[in-house]
């Protein structure tokens, strides 16, 4: 039986210089030893299927014929890594560091991101033939590419403000095929990162469906359906949030039948309430604030209407989120004016003074010196000067002065006011936020886990570990490594017992 034939590594080296020149040579047209076609194809960059082909199979010629076994790891193995390590890593890195430089472009980070998987998702399904090791090497590239975020951004948030961008368009059918790429994404990364994912899309989602004016309650219900996977721990309180909008509309129409059936209560005032149930919604800041008389009868008028419904409920009225549309009577020509509640409240004191100091508006509105500021400041010091402020500086002090400005002016009939950032030290949040969703996450684990052992009192690992998947299936993804670390956690606090004479054996301790 003949032995088989090795090669040292200079042999291999040089053998493959010659195939590397043989290449070469085909594609600079110097030697045509293929069909024009094949050429062709050859010698266009962008569609080398045959050139990855013939490498391949010029490697495992190699392993199998001149590798002596065990003596190397397998050139196959040691291709895939140089792949992930100086190809894909290389190009995740340049793409992060192009993002930094451009200063964080969001859409167009994740759409290079989505090109650059796809890239390579195709090598390895049409020129490898689903090449289950060149997968591999993709998903554990992606992860740690996926790991590391854009300038102190983690990419949970990234792709959460992606998705708000593209939804905010509006082109179903574009948004559909673009959110199938991102959930592509989504499964690169790790449990923690999905369920900071799904925070983050909550929060954006409910800005769109209290502020954006073309939010679409059934196409955001569609999204849902769409990425449910990935939104799990947040997906009961987004379809309660969509249902709290349908229950508005019902309640808009209800509320006005009211009105015209007591004349009485009707505060002459179009009037659009939304009411959210808590803990389903984002915590929004909220701050006392001296309604005017007008807006004294509005909420007077629906708290009445809503007690005849909800007779055991208690409403809390957030002004940070409302609303309101004033007309501005100046000398040029009278225009609307879409303000916040506060910045309505402030106008509305100018009916009946022509000159109010600073101390003066805040002792009638009750606000927070921080959260006064920021309103004068967009009513007098802003793209569009409501207000005159004395002395004309773009500083809000305590002596100002403010008057109102009865010249102003603007080409459009209908303007809106927005109230500039709280510009404040800029703080890492993202820690904070891994460490609280691990928190919630270990919580809510620990407590699953201490209500199935209460109700059977002995129970072994595989059953707990079966009962507890089942019931924390619709709230998260339980990773093994978190249950079993929450059992030991429970057994220090002795909550939990092992059986001595088996040690997968639980016993609940009262």
């Amino acid at each position: 039986m003949n032995e088989e034939k090795t090669i040292d590594l200079g042999q291999g080296w040089e053998l493959m210089q010659r195939v590397n020149t043989l290449l070469k040579n085909n594609l600079d047209g110097l030697e045509l030893k293929l069909s024009y076609e094949d050429t062709e194809n050859l010698s266009l960059w962008d569609h080398h299927k045959e050139i990855v082909n013939w490498l391949s199979s010029c490697f495992q010629y190699l392993e199998g014929n001149h590798i002596s076994q065990n003596s190397l790891p397998s050139l196959h193995e040691v291709g895939i890594t140089c792949f992930r390590v100086l190809h894909l890593a290389a190009e995740a890195r340049a793409l992060v560091e192009h993002a930094e430089d451009a200063a964080s472009n969001e859409k167009d980070f994740v759409m290079k991101a989505i090109d650059l998987r796809e890239k390579y998702c195709t090598y390895a399904n049409d020129c490898l033939k689903g090449e289950t090791c060149l997968l591999l090497a993709l998903k554990i590239a992606f992860q740690e590419f996926w790991g590391k975020g854009v300038v102190g951004i983690s990419c949970s948030k990234i792709l959460a403000s992606f998705c708000d961008k593209i939804i905010r368009k509006g082109e179903n059918e574009a948004i559909e095929e673009t959110l199938q790429k991102v959930e592509d994404l989504l499964d690169y990364i790790t449990y923690d990162d999905r369920d900071l994912f799904a925070k983050f899309y909550w929060k954006k989602m409910a800005q769109r469906l209290l502020f954006y004016k073309n939010a679409d309650v059934e196409f955001e219900a569609f999204i849902l359906t769409q990425l449910r996977w990935h939104l799990k721990p947040f997906i009961e309180k987004m379809g309660q949030m969509l249902r709290d909008l349908t229950l508005a509309k019902q309640n808009q129409v209800a509320f006005k039948d009211y009105l015209s059936t007591i004349p009485y209560t009707n505060p002459r005032i179009d009037l659009a309430i939304t009411v959210l149930t808590d803990h389903h919604w984002p915590h929004y800041k909220s701050f006392h604030l001296n309604l005017p008389t007008e807006m004294v009868k509005c909420v007077k008028a629906f708290t009445e209407f809503y007690q005849t419904k909800k007779n055991c409920r208690k409403l809390t009225w957030i002004n940070s989120t409302g609303t309101c549309k004033l007309i501005g009577n100046f000398e040029p020509k009278s225009m609307e004016l879409v303000v916040t509640t506060s910045q309505a409240c402030a106008l509305l004191l100018f009916n009946e003074f022509d000159r109010i100091t600073y101390s003066n508006i805040k002792a009638s509105l009750k606000m927070p010196d921080k959260d006064l500021v920021r309103v004068l400041q967009s009513l007098s010091c802003a793209k569009h000067k409501i207000l005159k402020k004395g002395p004309n500086t773009q500083t809000i002090c305590p002596n100002d002065y403010f008057e109102f400005n009865s010249e102003f002016t603007n080409r459009r009939k209908r303007i809106k006011i927005s109230i500039p950032p709280l510009f404040e030290k800029k703080v890492v949040v993202d820690g904070e936020t891994h460490v609280q969703n691990r928190i919630h996450r270990s919580n809510v684990i620990g407590a699953t886990i201490t209500r199935i052992m209460k109700r059977h009192k002995v129970l072994g690992f595989q059953q707990l570990s079966k009962e507890c998947l089942e019931q924390l299936r619709s709230k998260l993804k339980l990773h093994p490594k978190e249950f079993k670390m929450q059992i030991e956690s429970l057994i220090e606090q002795e909550y939990l017992m092992r059986d001595k004479s088996n040690p997968n054996l639980f016993k609940y301790i009262p």
